[in-house]
């Protein structure tokens, strides 16, 4: 069915319309519906050796700007950093993380800062023997 729509299209035509194709369907999807067509996506550009192209030129697992906020709230907390985590949460709420996402990012940041200060005084309880 799929090649019986494409008949008769230069692939010129399509790639041209593409985008705002891919931008209608986008603003129409939930984050994870979203999430998951860009994975799909994602998927067959590797295939046909465009991946590189995605995100600029870096290659593996493209991050979206959700995921991007909610890694930035753990490195916020890991570092203590009230304003950045602040800041963070609030760009991620905008970009419709959910409440339990952000929750987690902060354990885990708070879990990182907990193992590097039971490391880091390990190491000055041996630092003057």
């Amino acid at each position: 069915m799929k090649e019986k729509m494409m008949e008769g299209f230069p692939p010129e035509m399509l790639m041209e319309m593409m985008p705002e194709c891919l931008e209608m369907m986008f603003a129409k999807l939930s984050p994870e519906k979203r999430s998951q067509l860009t994975k799909k996506l994602y998927g067959v550009l590797s295939k046909q050796g465009g991946a590189e192209m995605v995100k600029g030129k870096r290659k593996g697992l493209v991050v979206d700007d959700r995921i991007e906020e909610l890694i930035a709230i753990g490195a916020s907390v890991t570092a203590n950093c009230q304003p950045c985590l602040e800041y963070h949460a609030g760009e991620a709420k905008k970009l419709e993380a959910e409440t339990e996402d952000i929750q987690k990012a902060i354990e885990i940041g708070q879990m990182v800062k907990k193992g590097a200060m039971r490391k880091y005084n390990e190491f000055l309880s041996e630092f003057f023997k």
